[in-house]
């Protein structure tokens, strides 16, 4: 009996909060801020979307290998809880430019330093791919994901270690950088 009542009590509370909350003009969006990143290297399977740890000693071409970036995306305010107010997420301060840098040229296109990612694709489901415009207008800067994949789509020149990390530039000109990874980078046989 007791456990009725305290449904009974839950129940019109939420009654409240909902009859209270769709009286209210101004609808909140999620705000968040992102504060840091990061990015470990995976073992694409030839044949499923399962990923495994990469390892620098399988010696496997660079078409094998996908990214998983994080991206922690702590709240603070919450979207009104009303069903006339559609949950929007927003970043307080945007990230305006994301790079994916190497400490040795990539190809003859790509020394080190330049921007990585400008041949590489994003993903949120590791099927679909996106671009760098889509991914930081779309999911960095307005959703919820906190997780993305990246594969490169060029071979690099050589067989190489590689010292990569991520740069994201803010709205405010801070930058938010990831750790630097080892990663070897192999064109296909």
């Amino acid at each position: 009996m007791k456990t009725l009542q305290q449904v009974m009590v839950f129940s019109a509370i939420f009654c409240a909060l909902g009859i209270f909350s769709s009286c209210e003009d101004k609808c909140e969006d999620t705000m968040f801020q992102i504060k840091e990143l990061s990015m470990s290297p995976r073992t694409k399977s030839e044949s499923s979307t399962s990923l495994t740890p990469w390892r620098i000693s399988d010696e496997l071409p660079y078409n094998r290998l996908m990214f998983i970036m994080q991206m922690p995306k702590p709240v603070s305010v919450f979207f009104t809880l009303n069903a006339d107010c559609p949950a929007v997420w927003k970043n307080e301060n945007r990230i305006t430019d994301l790079k994916l840098v190497s400490d040795r040229d990539y190809n003859e296109e790509y020394p080190a330093g330049s921007d990585l990612l400008e041949i590489a694709s994003f993903s949120v489901d590791q099927i679909n791919s996106i671009s760098k415009s889509q991914f930081l207008g779309n999911y960095v800067n307005q959703s919820e994901i906190t997780t993305a994949y990246l594969t490169f789509n060029e071979a690099p020149l050589e067989n190489a270690v590689h010292k990569l990390r991520l740069d994201a530039q803010t709205s405010d000109e801070k930058s938010i950088e990831s750790a630097w990874i080892n990663i070897l980078l192999k064109p296909i046989e």
